[in-house]
């Protein structure tokens, strides 16, 4: 599964969310060997601009389940 983390590190970036790599992806960009397909952030939620952008996921995931309850 192709991931463009350098893509999601520049939109958290771009809407000045301050957030942390952990994780696999961490060790790895500090030289460690260890495989993983996903990015574990911690994300800084004292911003108006991450709490927005939690609300907007929150949004779009509630859509979601109601699309799938009532086809």
């Amino acid at each position: 599964m192709p991931t463009d983390f350098i893509g999601l590190f520049t939109l958290l970036a771009a809407a000045r969310i301050r957030f942390v790599v952990v994780g696999g992806l961490a060790l790895l960009l500090h030289g460690l060997d260890r495989l993983t397909a996903d990015v574990d952030l911690a994300i800084d939620l004292s911003t108006d601009a991450a709490l927005e952008a939690v609300a907007h996921r929150a949004r779009i995931v509630l859509e979601a389940i109601r699309m799938a309850d009532h086809p």
